[in-house]
């Protein structure tokens, strides 16, 4: 672990810009609030609906796709968004952005099969890949580093005078090519292992072997690229960019798990509506905005960031470890309780790797390295949403073949989660109540090893001050 230091380095200080101020600042910050609390929405959202979607297209199966499927395009298409912010303008492509995640929900609001939902989910994944990582741009070229906490060189096309070859080189298209299907084929392997195939069956060996290869060879284009690469070298050679990935990657794989697992267990385990687990899941978000607010006004004062990477790993793994002793009898104090610690948690730790690039590289390098860290979140969650739907699945047919032999599991696999009351024979409905739940606690235990995991990411993290840096840019227009 780094000792706390001031940096003032005279290589990063450029001269300082005008930036937006009053109404036009104020203006745009609820603009970047409205896109945040638009990508929250849909999260919560899907999640919520998950047991009732299953129960609708009858796809119990299909609950880590509904996740993974918008994770995966997200992570898939990050790092290539990262290069266009680079590139092209910071607000057309962010407006691009919000047009695809747009009609990637259009098409999840007229979905008419499962497989439709999850097409749609899938677009409106590529669409939010520019979302997030765009807002927080904009915040970089709106307000000086020592301010952005509290809000959590723009290049024109018209600009580009390179050919059309070198500018198709910067889009690194060949280590794209190589990284999506090794992602998907990690998925599949995850999604299909212990449930539609055996674990050790061919197919399953064989995605992946399959991904493991495609993975070497993008890290081998990778270092070949260089500065053209998806994720150039020097950049995710600095310390901070490679601790503060390993961090998201973890934290956010836990996270997602909860988002998604959570209201699920609301619904199939204690039998309560929709509209009401969606009530019930609001201490963990209402956690994590208290969470970061407050986490953003103490960096702002003290200048330090990696002091609160370790309370939100804190807070979130003991909050996470609770979660795992649900069960049909867990009171409302229980569950209110456990959710907001898990909330704060991550409310503490998850915005801290994004100050902290700021402070490691020159702002040419920002939106790469943000997109990198945006990335390493977003394919987190999409592998961990998938290895906890094959801990939650695995462990439901465990527990239904030993607590109900005498019931035929395709009924409760095969009628989704959200109606188990009306599928299932009374007789039975208790053990598969108690079969549900352990299947949703192994899931949780997936969560919570993730979160723990994050501490290898504070370790490792450099202790720079947002104070000790003057360095301004262009602001967007």
């Amino acid at each position: 672990m780094g000792s706390p230091k001031e940096h003032a380095d005279d290589s990063r200080q450029q001269p300082t810009a005008d930036y937006p101020k009053g109404w036009t600042l104020g203006l745009l910050t609820i603009g970047i609030c409205l896109t945040i609390f638009v990508i929250s929405l849909d999260f919560s959202i899907i999640a919520t609906a998950i047991p009732k979607i299953t129960s609708e297209f009858r796809s119990l199966e299909d609950v880590g796709w509904y996740g993974s499927a918008y994770l995966l395009t997200t992570a898939s298409t990050q790092l290539l968004v990262g290069k266009l912010y680079t590139i092209f303008s910071l607000k057309w492509v962010f407006l691009l952005s919000l047009l695809i995640f747009e009609l990637g929900s259009v098409i999840c609001a007229a979905a008419p099969s499962s497989i439709a939902l999850i097409f749609g989910r899938a677009v409106a994944g590529c669409g939010n890949a520019g979302l997030l990582s765009g807002a927080l741009l904009i915040i970089a070229h709106s307000v000086p580093l020592r301010r952005r906490p509290l809000f959590t060189p723009k290049l024109d096309a018209a600009q580009i005078s390179q050919s059309v070859f070198d500018l198709i080189k910067r889009f690194d298209p060949l280590g794209t090519l190589v990284f999506m299907p090794a992602i998907v084929c990690i998925l599949l392997a995850l999604q299909w292992g212990g449930t539609t195939y055996p674990w050790k069956s061919g197919s399953i060996i064989a995605l992946f072997v399959v991904s493991g290869v495609l993975l070497v060879s993008f890290i081998v284009i990778q270092w070949r690229a260089q500065d053209n690469a998806t994720v150039p070298p020097r950049i995710f050679k600095n310390r901070t960019i490679w601790s503060c990935a390993i961090y998201q990657f973890t934290l956010g794989a836990g996270f997602f798990v909860f988002i998604y697992f959570v209201p699920l267990w609301f619904q199939a385990v204690q039998g309560v509506s929709a509209i009401e687990s969606g009530t019930r899941n609001l201490p963990m978000l209402i956690g994590n905005i208290v969470g970061t607010t407050i986490a953003g006004i103490l960096v702002a004062v003290t200048g330090y960031y990696a002091p609160f990477m370790y309370i939100g790993t804190i807070i979130t793994s003991v909050g996470a470890g609770l979660l795992t002793l649900f069960n049909p009898g867990t009171s409302s104090a229980e569950w209110i309780g456990y959710q907001a610690m898990v909330g704060l948690g991550i409310g503490f730790g998850w915005q801290q790797p994004l100050v902290a690039v700021q402070t490691a590289l020159d702002l040419k390098d920002v939106p790469v390295a943000t997109a990198i860290l945006s990335f390493t979140q977003t394919v987190g969650g999409s592998i961990f949403v998938s290895v906890a739907q094959a801990a939650f699945s695995n462990k439901l047919v465990q527990e239904l073949s030993t607590r109900a032999p005498g019931l035929d599991p395709k009924i409760v696999l095969d009628g989704g989660a959200g109606d188990i009351a009306n599928l299932v024979p009374q007789q039975y409905l208790p053990e598969v109540i108690m079969s549900y739940n352990n299947g949703l606690t192994n899931s949780f235990v997936v969560g919570t090893a993730m979160v723990a995991a994050s501490i290898m990411g504070c370790v490792f993290v450099e202790w720079n001050s947002v104070k000790g840096i003057k360095r301004d840019a262009t602001v967007v227009a």
